[in-house]
């Protein structure tokens, strides 16, 4: 686009603190899988005032906040936080859009996967003259075609403490293991079934009638107590309603699990033990989804 070097060194700096402001935003927004609401909206579009807000007062960054700020600014005059249009939106803000837009759409996040290049600069495309500056897409589209996204580039929990920080959605709080929601979207990730190649299935039979018999308190008091003996001995677990214990290992532990339930003792209550296939699980998920 015939920009000089020292704007584009502006704008890549600019790039890289472009979301800071949502330090603000609660992760229970952030992380949200589903829609959100309007105040939750309303919320996640005050992170490019609390960002220019941080950092116009700091004389080496008052020129990013500038381009920081409107890079949610649509072309049809629709965006935020102004509502500026066309011509009125700078132009360096008017780049990050588009590149941020295409960012999003090529990287892996929790809740949804990745589009494939191609499949995103169809989407730019649609978008040229409504939300993105026909001339940036056109120029971003022939600029973009070849690039390869590595796979890597992904919003997947590396780690236990990243997997705790979706504790807000994910988790059932009976057992305090991950529910049913979060296996769905694990199973959508290649490395977590690279990582857990082994799955099983402690299953509790007659908990309705305990319940019956006794209450709904007494069952859960079972739950509670049966996740916490198994809780060291698997790598990931999950609490799947009404009555089943999903185990992920990384290393073949069967035997182990099957001495685990012979300790297992509880009046009425039967302790059973499968051997999950990953795959048909995923291609379970897959077809309820569909």
């Amino acid at each position: 686009m015939n920009l000089n070097d020292e704007k584009i060194h502006k704008l890549t700096k600019a790039a890289i603190l472009h979301d800071i402001g949502k330090i603000s935003t609660p992760d229970a927004v952030l992380l949200k899988p589903g829609t959100l609401n309007d105040l939750e909206y309303k919320m996640i579009k005050e992170h490019v005032t609390v960002g220019y807000e941080m950092l116009k007062e700091i004389k080496i960054y008052e020129d990013l906040a500038q381009i920081m700020l409107y890079h949610h600014e649509r072309y049809d005059g629709s965006g935020y936080p102004k509502g500026l249009k066309g011509e009125e939106i700078p132009l360096l803000s008017s780049i990050m859009s588009v590149a941020d837009a295409f960012d999003a759409m090529t990287s892996t996040r929790i809740y949804k996967k990745s589009k494939s290049v191609s499949q995103a600069l169809e989407e730019l495309k649609k978008l040229k003259g409504t939300q993105f500056n026909p001339k940036i897409v056109d120029i971003a589209v022939e600029v973009l075609k070849d690039i390869e996204v590595p796979s890597t580039i992904n919003q997947s929990p590396k780690n236990e403490i990243e997997r705790e920080r979706l504790a807000y959605f994910y988790k059932d709080y009976t057992t305090d293991f991950y529910n049913e929601t979060y296996l769905k979207l694990m199973l959508n990730q290649k490395e977590f079934i690279e990582e857990f190649k082994f799955a099983y299935e402690i299953q509790l039979i007659n908990t309705l009638q305990l319940e019956l018999k006794s209450s709904i308190k007494t069952v859960e008091n079972l739950f509670k107590d049966v996740a916490l003996k198994i809780k060291d001995k698997a790598d990931v677990n999950f609490f799947i309603k009404p009555n089943s214990f999903y185990l992920f290992c990384k290393d073949n532990k069967e035997s182990i699990f099957k001495d685990f339930i012979k300790t297992l003792t509880y009046e009425e209550i039967e302790f059973k033990l499968n051997i999950l296939d990953i795959n048909k699980l995923k291609k379970n998920q897959e077809k309820i989804k569909n």
